[in-house]
């Protein structure tokens, strides 16, 4: 049985990591395209936006993929106690990362069309406490261990 749930978080955590690299292509892909219409004008955030799913997404997801993988080859009778966050986490994770990247993009088109807007600073402040919400959920489910299946 706990076999299983490592095979299927190593999927899961493949998956994951696959679809922020996708996506972190296509802001890249988007922020080229825009800037190339933009009459010469450019904006940092608008160029690397896809660094938040890239950074944020691809490459922790994929290092999960690793822990996962190296762990079912090492401790196939242990209990599961694994790295793999949990629904809750990962939800608020997927949505801090969402909110930031469109944050960076949401500055960059205003950047680029000449104007501010005080109110881009909610998605800088909703991504961070979103991640950090995330990131809490995670430890807490990881030192309280057993007793605290958050819905694997």
């Amino acid at each position: 049985m706990y076999t299983s749930v490592i095979k299927a978080n190593k999927r899961n955590a493949r998956r994951t990591a696959l679809i922020y690299l996708l996506t972190s292509i296509f802001c890249a892909v988007f922020g080229v395209i825009y800037e190339i219409f933009s009459h010469g004008v450019y904006s940092a955030f608008m160029l690397f936006a896809f660094a938040f799913p890239l950074v944020g997404g691809a490459l922790p997801f994929f290092l999960l993929y690793l822990a996962e993988r190296s762990r079912a080859k090492t401790e196939r009778r242990r209990p599961y106690s694994g790295l793999y966050p949990a629904i809750p986490a990962r939800s608020f994770y997927h949505c801090g990362i969402i909110t930031l990247t469109l944050g960076s993009i949401m500055n960059g088109i205003l950047d680029i069309y000449g104007t501010t807007n005080r109110l881009l600073v909610i998605y800088w402040f909703l991504g961070a406490v979103l991640l950090l919400t995330a990131i809490s959920i995670h430890l807490l489910s990881l030192l309280l261990g057993k007793r605290c299946r958050l819905y694997r």
